[in-house]
């Protein structure tokens, strides 16, 4: 079989991705035995389905019963760990009728577990990782992927449109956030592969779901639910208007859907492909996104926030770089950003009694101008640099609203911290 044919089997049956969501999860949760979590992921991509096994089947189920035996036992179990931090994790059904198992554990997880376990069954697989699917999945690691993270060949995709919908497009992608490191080629790639889709009071995204397609919103409105862990109903982040997008943690992280996105009355939005997101797209808004990751991981503050809001701030920021003297801030100024302090110092300084007094200093992970943003008043301070260079990462008006106002814990935090001032 030549090679694009073996491609366009993998890609049409979805295989890749398949491989994709099993070694995410073994490497999110790292069982002491992977296959129980294999066979569960299969059987829910399967519906559930539990359907006649064939004669073969029924012995590699046998084998499978009898190695997990024998494992409880004490009398096969081998570790080995990768001397490349790209692990792979491969499992063939040969290596299983050879009794061998390479899984590249944690020094954390040296001990196993004492607990007895049940023999293999198709039940009993399923019954282990009852609730696989009822916690939803969003914070995992797209580390350790191995050849399965490897790009595929990219072709591109060309939707017929008239010059003034791809201007409209281009007019919209200027104000999302993941599309401003793109140069005009990469834009026009990225144009040309949308498409125009509409939808009325629909569910566009449901949490969960595998996602194939991150959306562009033109028009209309739509909300943002998330089902929290230990809660029964789906919490209502916030909405979206023209000119934002979601739906891409799922295509950047290889994970399922982190929320669900409904339409409110009538939507157009522009859809974009998997495909032209990972080969045009994704690198550059990896890139924009690891440079804060670690930084507001590291920030006590950000700990209001969880990993899928983390991300979207990362996104929207924008590095700015100050040298020594340079004003960043203006006393009776309006607000219209949000600074945190990457690295070097800075100061406030501020008007009392006819004298400019410095009233505090700012050192890597503080932050500074909220204030303005949250009461409409105009800056309390001006705030200058004080190190030779001074780099902070901005938030515009808009995409403070947005990111944190929304967030009503995060909103209750800001509001203390001013009137602690």
């Amino acid at each position: 079989m030549e090679n694009s044919q073996i491609n366009d089997y993998i890609q049409g049956k979805g295989i890749e991705d398949t491989i994709d969501e099993i070694i995410v999860e073994l490497l999110k949760s790292k069982p002491s035995d992977p296959i129980p979590t294999i066979l569960h992921i299969l059987e829910a991509k399967n519906g559930n389905q539990t359907p006649e096994l064939t004669e073969k089947e029924e012995n590699e189920l046998k084998s499978l019963q009898d190695r997990w035996k024998a494992i409880n036992q004490g009398k096969e179990l081998r570790k080995s760990q990768s001397s490349n931090s790209n692990s792979q994790i491969i499992f063939t059904v040969e290596e299983s009728k050879k009794g061998q198992k390479d899984s590249p554990q944690d020094t954390d997880d040296s001990s196993s577990s004492s607990d007895e376990s049940e023999p293999f069954t198709r039940e009993s697989l399923l019954q282990a990782h009852k609730g696989f699917d009822k916690v939803p999945r969003s914070s995992v690691s797209a580390e350790a992927m191995g050849v399965f993270s490897k790009k595929k060949e990219f072709k591109k995709i060309v939707i017929p449109k008239s010059e003034v919908i791809k201007e409209k497009i281009k007019s919209r992608l200027k104000e999302c956030f993941m599309f401003n490191n793109l140069d005009e080629e990469e834009l026009g790639i990225v144009i040309d592969a949308m498409k125009e889709v509409k939808y009325k009071n629909e569910t566009i995204i449901q949490q969960g779901d595998s996602g194939n397609t991150l959306y562009v919103l033109d028009s209309g409105k739509c909300h943002c639910f998330k089902l929290l862990e230990g809660e029964k109903r789906p919490s209502k982040l916030r909405d979206y208007i023209p000119g934002e997008a979601f739906g891409e943690l799922a295509l950047l992280y290889n994970a399922p859907r982190a929320a669900s996105i409904k339409a409110i009355g009538e939507c157009t939005l522009f859809a974009l492909d998997r495909g032209t997101f990972t080969h045009i797209v994704k690198d550059a808004s990896q890139k924009n996104r690891e440079a804060y990751e670690e930084f507001f991981k590291s920030v006590d503050f950000f700990t209001q926030m969880d990993f899928y809001e983390r991300v979207l701030l990362c996104d929207a920021v924008k590095k700015v770089k100050y040298i020594k003297g340079d004003r960043v801030i203006k006393e009776g100024d309006p607000g219209d950003s949000f600074y945190f302090l990457l690295s070097g110092t800075a100061i406030a300084k501020k008007l009392i009694d006819g004298k400019v007094k410095n009233v505090m200093s700012y050192n890597p992970g503080d932050y500074f101008g909220e204030r303005a943003l949250l009461t409409q008043e105009p800056r309390a301070a001006t705030i200058q640099a004080t190190s030779d260079t001074l780099v902070l990462a901005k938030l515009e008006s808009r995409s403070f609203k947005r990111l944190l106002c929304d967030n009503e814990k995060v909103k209750l935090h800001l509001l203390k911290v001013i009137n602690n001032l």
